[in-house]
């Protein structure tokens, strides 16, 4: 499997690179009124508006208003773009790296799919589709 690793704050996390579309270098959005807080705005990614959301803020870790990139996901027929605050690598991992996170974490893994190991570092990989969702408002 081939992931993307980024950062939010000081936590490192991972996606499926087959559902990562594009990284981008800082989009601007346009607001939208009453979106909810982790909501940017949208962005026109190739002649679509897809939503920008803070990541930071969708995984309840603070306000986070500096980012350097945004990760664009497409899922289910779902895209929104992500910022995070920097994409650090692409790495093919074997499948024994995967720890399930439903064995790892018993009932807080909503959005979480496995806890990689790498060597000493240990990394959140997060499910595209259910963070696509919860992102939506779909969850």
């Amino acid at each position: 499997m081939q992931i993307v690793i980024f950062s939010v704050g000081a936590v490192p996390y991972a996606l499926e690179a087959l559902a990562v579309q594009e990284i981008l270098r800082k989009p601007s959005a346009l607001a939208i009124p009453e979106a909810p807080a982790y909501m940017v705005g949208v962005i026109d990614f190739r002649g679509s508006n897809i939503p920008l959301v803070n990541l930071r803020k969708l995984l309840g870790q603070g306000d986070g208003e500096e980012y350097e990139q945004a990760v664009v996901l497409t899922e289910g027929g779902m895209s929104a773009a992500f910022q995070v605050d920097a994409v650090e690598d692409v790495l093919n991992i074997p499948n024994y790296a995967l720890d399930s996170a439903s064995a790892t974490l018993a009932g807080s893994a909503t959005i979480t799919k496995a806890v990689v190991r790498i060597k000493e570092r240990m990394l959140v990989l997060l499910d595209p589709a259910r963070l696509l969702a919860k992102a939506m408002g779909n969850t």
